[in-house]
């Protein structure tokens, strides 16, 4: 029981720095909702830090995007689950996101969601004969949503790290345009 109570210790000074702690004592009932999402921000870590459990890693998720945007991940990943039988996890962040959701379909990458401070993003790493297949149905993507993030991508070690902005629904058909080509889906498109 101790060590589980050192480690839960260890893992909140991991997580909070100095400053951030001092903030954990004030009662989020009494202050605004401004003052809220103030706070809600400031108590995000600085660094790339991982938890241990699923719930710990969504709930860390959910500070980062505040509700609206988690509800557009789930959204998202409800729409992934219907069509691939992936693997999913969560990965510690990088250089470009905080926090990563990735699914892999047959031992191999599919996507990940990128998580950031108010910010979700639907990455799809194109290999070369991705970019091959992806010029010959080209034009049933739209110019503005798709193409233009393709044509501005730049082949880095022989991918290209497409990253799409998941805030609109509408763009969920076209994204799924881009993981059929990436792989093949379980279960048929629906029109």
């Amino acid at each position: 029981m101790e060590k589980q109570s050192n480690r839960k210790e260890e893992k909140f000074q991991a997580r909070y720095t100095d400053a951030q702690k001092c903030f954990l004592a004030l009662d989020p009932k009494k202050l605004t909702a401004e003052e809220r999402e103030m706070l809600r921000v400031l108590l995000l870590p600085r660094t790339n830090f991982l938890p241990d459990s699923d719930e710990e890693c969504a709930s860390l998720a959910r500070e980062f995007l505040g509700e609206q945007l988690y509800s557009a991940m789930r959204s998202f990943c409800g729409v992934v689950r219907a069509y691939y039988d992936a693997e999913e996890c969560w990965a510690k962040g990088d250089r470009y996101c905080k926090l990563y959701y990735r699914f892999r379909a047959g031992g191999k990458p599919l996507c990940s969601l990128g998580i950031r401070q108010n910010r979700i993003e639907v990455i799809i790493g194109f290999v070369r004969s991705d970019c091959i297949a992806f010029e010959k149905e080209r034009q049933r993507f739209p110019r503005k949503e798709i193409q233009w993030t393709y044509d501005i991508t730049n082949m880095i070690n022989g991918t290209k790290r497409l990253a799409f902005p998941l805030t609109d629904a509408d763009l969920y058909p076209h994204l799924l345009g881009l993981l059929a080509i990436k792989r093949k889906p379980n279960r048929p498109f629906q029109k």
